[in-house]
């Protein structure tokens, strides 16, 4: 699922009243989905950056987050497959792709 900032991004990060409101409505359908789950979104802007990679390999730590993976393991040959899957949203999880 592609996703979008939400109206806590726009806060944890100062943003003015009118992109927090902005980031409020884009992100509401997110927001509403994780809700209906019991869990909360949270939009993470990232950038190649030591200090910030820091920060999230500790979230990932603590929180003991592990990534959702595809039950299916695509060779080499078929990679065309598997980024055709990624581009149009029909996987359960992280690609692999063994070489």
């Amino acid at each position: 699922m592609r996703t979008g900032p939400n109206k806590n991004f726009a806060e944890k990060n100062g943003f003015p009243f009118w992109k927090r409101k902005l980031f409020s409505l884009a992100g509401a359908k997110y927001d509403k989905l994780a809700k209906k789950e019991e869990k909360e979104y949270r939009f993470i802007f990232v950038r190649a950056d030591g200090e910030q990679l820091e920060e999230i390999t500790r979230i990932v730590e603590e929180n003991n987050i592990v990534p959702s993976i595809d039950s299916r393991i695509f060779t080499i040959e078929e990679a065309g497959e598997a980024l055709k899957l990624v581009a149009n949203g029909h996987t359960n999880g992280k690609v692999i792709i063994e070489l």
